[in-house]
């Protein structure tokens, strides 16, 4: 209504300018109208102002004895096709008397063909009470561009939240398939054969021993299996358990060609399951047994510092030249899966940072800090997958 568009109400009764009626709406609804209508409920007569930027005054566009009755007509020259029956609806003289009582706004939007376009207006009707007699104000005003932004907007924002949606489920998926990828190399068949088959030959000479390895074998297997199925964070405890089990059926195969050495000043935190035991077993297995019969040491560190806890493997093995390797992985002439499937789960799971120092003939030690804010949680990740079980 208005000049264009007859749903653009702004009337005037008798005894009222029309640049009262324009103050009284501006007022009520802190807005500006393109045009306001004003119309008496009791007899129906209405008159229409409009004002523009070539006459900042309101000016009379239009007037009736009857607006009820001319409604149908108004609604069918200018409101689009989908939207005439809600204005219709909307616009009858009960719903606007008991939309706008006790002085309450009663707000509409619909649509209206312009020039082959459908623009959006919003229409806004007041109750006002002049000379003793109840008149209701309308006021309208287009907010196509408003509506179109505010469209824009959300849709933009359902892109974002699509794209960090398709990132999740991207970083979940590569999270379960490194986990897989983390489980199938520690499994690997000449490891179990090996072990088993040591345990088995000990069953005959010292069965107490080879009693304590079984519980060290079944330790490690369990540890494996349920890194599989979970990667909520553990206590670091159960990750030194699985540590100390595998260490322990390493050395019943190679004797004194290995020592291990624990220095845990921090026990108190959490990490995701199977991630610093694959780095004790690297040590022990590209450090340690490359020396042959000299072996060496592997030791494991933790302590806490100001900004979190820290995890260290040192070993006194071979080492090798880090730029190297790295080289290497780039040119795709190594294959170092475990090692980033490890990093990939710290850095992820628990914000940390994995850094790696090696002299070639000295060995090598592999840093692992994880941020204080990340143990809380891990904590309630823990709980809360415990009280799921």
């Amino acid at each position: 209504m208005g000049q264009e568009i007859i749903m653009t109400l702004k009337p005037v009764t008798d005894g009222m300018a029309p640049e009262d009626s324009f103050e009284i709406l501006a007022r009520a609804l802190f807005e500006n109208y393109e045009s306001i209508y004003e119309i008496d409920p009791d007899t129906h007569r209405y008159r229409c102002f409009c004002e523009s930027e070539f006459c900042p005054k309101p000016q009379l566009a239009a007037e009736g004895e009857d607006f009820f009755a001319e409604l149908s007509d108004m609604v069918e020259r200018t409101i689009t096709a989908e939207d005439r029956e809600y204005v219709l609806r909307h616009m009858q003289k009960e719903a606007l008397l008991s939309g706008t009582e006790n002085e309450k706004t009663y707000p509409l939007v619909y649509r209206v063909d312009r020039c082959g376009r459908q623009i959006y207006h919003q229409l806004r009707a007041i109750s006002h009470t002049a000379q003793g007699r109840r008149l209701i104000l309308m006021g309208v005003r287009s907010v196509d561009q408003l509506i179109r932004q505010e469209a824009a907007h959300k849709e933009a924002i359902r892109a974002m939240r699509k794209e960090r949606e398709e990132d999740l489920r991207k970083l979940e998926d590569a999270l379960h398939m490194s986990r897989i990828h983390n489980f199938t190399s520690q499994m690997q068949p000449h490891f179990l054969y090996n072990a088993l088959g040591s345990i088995q030959e000990i069953m005959l000479t010292d069965p107490e021993y080879a009693s304590r390895l079984l519980g060290d074998f079944t330790v490690h297997l369990r540890s494996c299996v349920r890194a599989m199925t979970h990667d909520e964070p553990i206590p670091f405890s159960q990750e030194l358990e699985n540590i100390r089990a595998y260490a322990n059926i390493e050395k019943m195969r190679f004797g004194n060609r290995l020592e291990m050495r624990y220095d845990i000043e921090a026990p108190d935190f959490f990490v995701p399951p199977l991630t610093i035991q694959p780095l004790v077993e690297n040590a022990i297995r590209h450090g340690i047994y490359q020396r042959g019969r000299q072996g060496g040491t592997v030791t494991l560190r933790t302590w806490e510092d100001r900004p979190g806890f820290v995890i260290r493997v040192e070993d006194d093995g071979v080492g090798f030249n880090v730029k190297k390797m790295q080289r290497e992985l780039a040119e795709g002439k190594r294959d170092s899966t475990g090692l980033q499937n490890i990093t990939f789960r710290l850095e992820k799971l628990m914000g940390a940072s994995v850094e790696i120092r090696s002299v070639p003939g000295s060995g090598t030690a592999v840093t692992v800090r994880i941020p204080r804010d990340r143990m809380q949680e891990g904590r309630k990740e823990n709980e809360s997958d415990h009280r799921g079980r």
